[in-house]
């Protein structure tokens, strides 16, 4: 498995004026990109990583901190934090999030 930086910060383009919404549903969620145009299904957990980072760069210790925090998941912090990692990876893959 990939080495996890944790300096690294995410963050979504949208903080440079493009528009990125995120409409969440029970089993997925949809994303559309106001840059190309593009509407993405992506899984519930990146429908709400993209919000937390459309103000501000966040690590992925920052995400899975709060993730835990205001979704009291209980599942273990490494598990989780590979999940987050994933999903970033996913959400950069389709240029909805980059690195800094």
């Amino acid at each position: 498995m990939p080495e996890k930086n944790n300096h690294i910060k995410y963050i979504s383009p949208s903080v440079k004026g493009f528009s990125v919404y995120v409409k969440e549903y029970d089993t997925s969620a949809v994303v559309y990109d106001g840059r190309s145009g593009d509407i993405h299904r992506v899984n519930p957990l990146c429908g709400l990583l993209l919000p937390l980072l459309i103000d501000q760069p966040m690590t992925i210790q920052d995400l899975t901190s709060i993730l835990i925090d205001q979704y009291e998941i209980d599942a273990k912090p490494d598990r989780v934090q590979d999940e987050v990692l994933a999903s970033l990876r996913y959400l950069q893959s389709l240029e909805l999030v980059e690195t800094i």
